[in-house]
């Protein structure tokens, strides 16, 4: 197992008897970094890295895959966890990965999961977790097909494993033909649907009994002040040098300035709100 944050090992060790054996061994390091320094290849390389806001693009894209391909055994498997829907704008990284990874492995399926412990959602566009299987094998199987080896295979201790395989999507689904490398990977783009944040631009709604009051006080007091400074500019001119008077105008015009813009801002926001200046 690769972990790349310390502390998790830590609570797994503490916590959830994490327990090192000669089948298990725990590593602190970066998934990648981990594939790149060994030479040990796997029967099975399963990729839990993900979440619903983020995502390590590097454990995305071609590259990747390419170095997990060359870890993997002749009949060796791929399944990566991902959080995305089968149809609609939130399912673009899923077959974005989809795409990349079929460009390296024989075969992929993909297995609707569920959302948490609720069993696997009917509705393709609803979010949920998706099991992403990818084989060395070309070897396409169907459903009935994997189904027949549940049933000759008597080792299999996963509860429910029959109704999980049955998940498998079979549907053709529209897809679109982007692959991820290192130096393309848009996934924080093509993640965004499932943040719940909107990328398209939002109306900004005031709340009048607040924010009206809120902006009306600043503008009341910014125009009284510049009143006594005008005021007192206007008294004590004579009495300032020429040189200095000069300065004294620029930094009236500096005031002023700042002052009409600011009420401009006011006004601008006043009208928004489909009210009249205070």
């Amino acid at each position: 197992m690769v972990e790349v944050d310390g502390e998790v090992i830590t609570a797994a060790k503490d916590y959830f008897q994490l327990r090192e054996n000669e089948r298990l061994k725990v590593y602190n390091e970066d998934g990648r970094i981990y594939l790149a320094k060994t030479e040990k290849k796997y029967d099975l390389i399963v990729l839990d890295a993900y979440s619903r806001t983020y995502v390590p693009f590097h454990l995305m894209t071609l590259e990747f895959f390419e170095e997990v391909a060359s870890h993997l055994k002749p009949n060796g498997v791929v399944v990566s966890n991902l959080i995305s829907s089968l149809k609609g704008p939130s399912s673009g990284l899923l077959f974005a990965e989809l795409n990349t990874i079929s460009q390296v492995l024989g075969q992929t399926y993909l297995f609707r999961a569920g959302s948490g412990f609720t069993g696997p959602v009917q509705d393709y566009a609803a979010t949920q977790n998706i099991m992403l299987v990818a084989t060395v094998s070309s070897q396409r199987l169907t459903k009935s097909q994997l189904m027949q080896r549940v049933e000759e295979n008597g080792r299999i201790r996963i509860p429910n494993f029959r109704e999980r395989v049955e998940t498998l999507v079979e549907d053709d689904l529209d897809t679109p033909e982007i692959i991820l490398t290192d130096n393309y990977a848009p996934v924080e783009t093509l993640l965004n649907p499932l943040t719940g944040r909107s990328i398209e631009k939002t109306k900004i709604e005031f709340n009048p009994s607040i924010d009206v009051k809120i902006l009306t006080a600043p503008a009341l007091l910014t125009i009284l002040v510049v009143a006594i400074w005008i005021h007192y500019a206007l008294t004590s001119t004579r009495q300032r040098s020429d040189r200095n008077f000069f300065k004294f105008q620029r930094a009236h015009a500096t005031v002023l300035f700042s002052m009409c813009g600011y009420l401009g801002a006011h006004t601008h926001v006043m009208k928004l709100q489909g009210k009249g200046f205070p």
